[in-house]
């Protein structure tokens, strides 16, 4: 069979913006075998082009090979009858991410941050790349999850005073947001993402969650935020995750719809059918819950003699923004707002001077020597055990602790404290380094101290005179003691060298003063 040559033509033309063309042979075979692929906008055509799209994103090596497109012509044919051709029902989804912190909060200490670019990049390819796919893959095509990404420069100014053990965004100052950017009826659901760490402290505001979600009825749209990760992975679940709460707030009281028990959070109730996390698909190096939102989305997880979920019950009351009522514009108000004292953001810069502190709270009586990984109250805790690290103390300079890595590792002498709840901290303490260097490709943490999630940030690498490290930390509610570290190296950052500590204080910050804990 001879291939007209318009269709080749056709084929290649589509083709161009994602890779350099490949052999025309492979290309006519293609069409030769799949003759739908050679028409333009035919199902089997725009499958193929999202697909092309979405695995050059993730690997621009995928069309070296010149035999790709026969390889995703078969992929495509395998799954093609099982694809809805149009959408049912499209949503439009609304990301702002917030380039800039400056936030208060009542309780907390200040996060004054600015989001790097890759950060925001990493944060604009999950959204507006894997998301989609992953809603079209979960749904078989039946539906479209339309991004729209703006990156603002307005900081993010307070976090929501009613949560009192977490960095949770503000309804209020999203809604401003919206007031400025759009009007009712143009976007399903609308949210931030955001950082709720400080940027010159290393101090990270603790969390209840990941994100948050969920319908705001007062504005008739869906409302998520999600804090920012440098670990986020190109196909993590959590716009999914945090849109799909909206949709249960919209749809949870609609005629036919039958929520499952326990909403999204609900896996448990169902006999450890949806348990096991996996893979979206066979490549993918991150582990979701994709069977329980497949099945959430398409109404097919079994309940009783019957399914419940989303699915067809929901979208046949068509998208929320369909339903909201025809206003102009989203209505200002009131921001939640405040003011920290002068001496709380010199604190933050690592200026003690005139802060208000108790007196140290560190466990006393450490005899001189080694530190073993037996020992308490401080204890070596080391990745590697076979890489020779060692720890020691001296009762010099009012103790004195080394901690030296002749092999690559992530290492750290710890102790475990019992501090009160919901309440700031500042850990503090002088460095010295001797040949400092982190191993691993991309690793980013030296020699440094650190408080649970919160960790120092001056780069103490090479070697180093002695250097004051100030790092404030806010306790969590839920655990019996806060773990503090005098560290060389960090996760997926192996590194080598000596580091020596000295002048350790843990001391409790005064603010908010006479402050009562939940």
């Amino acid at each position: 069979m001879k291939l007209p040559l318009f269709s080749i033509a056709l084929i290649l033309f589509s083709l161009i913006a994602l890779a350099p063309p490949p052999a025309d042979e492979i290309s006519a075979q293609a069409i030769v075998r799949y003759p739908e692929l050679g028409k333009s906008g035919s199902p089997f055509n725009r499958e193929f082009l999202r697909r092309a799209k979405i695995y050059t994103a993730e690997n621009p090596q995928f069309t070296s090979d010149k035999t790709w497109i026969l390889r995703l012509a078969d992929e495509v044919a395998t799954v093609i009858d099982t694809y809805a051709p149009f959408p049912e029902i499209e949503f439009k989804v609304l990301l702002v991410i917030k380039r800039f912190s400056d936030a208060y909060h009542p309780l907390f200490l200040p996060v004054r941050s600015e989001m790097s670019e890759e950060d925001i990049a990493k944060a604009r390819h999950c959204f507006e790349i894997q998301t989609p796919d992953m809603v079209h893959e979960a749904t078989h095509g039946r539906v479209k999850f339309t991004p729209t990404v703006i990156v603002s420069d307005q900081p993010l100014r307070c976090f929501n005073p009613k949560r009192r053990d977490s960095a949770e965004y503000a309804a209020e100052e999203l809604q401003n947001e919206l007031a400025t950017l759009t009007k009712p009826g143009d976007y399903d659901t609308a949210g931030y993402y955001f950082l709720y760490y400080d940027n010159a402290s290393g101090y990270r505001i603790p969390r209840a969650g990941y994100g948050v979600g969920g319908f705001n009825s007062a504005l008739g749209i869906g409302t998520f935020a999600v804090g920012s990760t440098s670990q986020m992975n190109p196909r993590d679940e959590i716009y999914i995750h945090e849109w799909i709460h909206g949709l249960e707030g919209f749809y949870g009281n609609k005629t036919g719809v039958r929520l499952a028990k326990g909403g999204l959070h609900g896996t448990a109730n169902y006999d450890g059918r949806y348990s096991l996390t996996k893979p979206w698909r066979q490549q993918d190096t991150f582990r979701g819950y994709m069977e329980w939102i497949k099945d959430l989305l398409n109404a097919k997880i079994p309940d009783g003699e019957g399914f419940v979920g989303l699915g067809d019950p929901a979208w046949r009351h068509g998208p929320m923004r369909k339903a909201v009522p025809q206003k102009e514009s989203y209505a200002p108000t009131v921001v939640p707002s405040g003011s920290y004292p002068e001496w709380v953001y010199e604190l933050m810069l690592g200026n003690l001077t005139n802060a208000k502190l108790g007196s140290s709270l560190l466990p006393e009586g450490l005899h001189p020597g080694e530190i073993a990984k037996e020992t308490m109250p401080w204890r070596l805790d080391v990745w590697n055990p076979n890489a020779k690290t060692t720890a020691q103390y001296l009762e010099a300079d009012g103790g004195m602790f080394t901690l030296e890595c002749p092999v690559g590792n992530h290492a750290s002498i710890r102790c475990d404290v019992q501090l009160e709840p919901f309440s700031n901290y500042v850990f503090s303490a002088e460095v010295k380094t001797t040949g400092i260097k982190i191993q691993q490709e991309g690793g980013k943490y030296s020699a440094l101290i650190s408080a649970e999630a919160s960790k120092s940030t001056r780069d103490l690498s090479g070697s180093v005179d002695w250097t004051p490290i100030v790092l404030p930390f806010t306790t969590k509610g839920d655990q019996p003691s806060t773990t503090l570290r005098l560290q060389v190296g960090g996760q997926s950052s192996l590194t080598t060298g000596r580091a020596v500590f000295r002048k350790l204080k843990l001391q409790k910050v005064d603010y908010p003063e006479g402050a009562v804990t939940p």
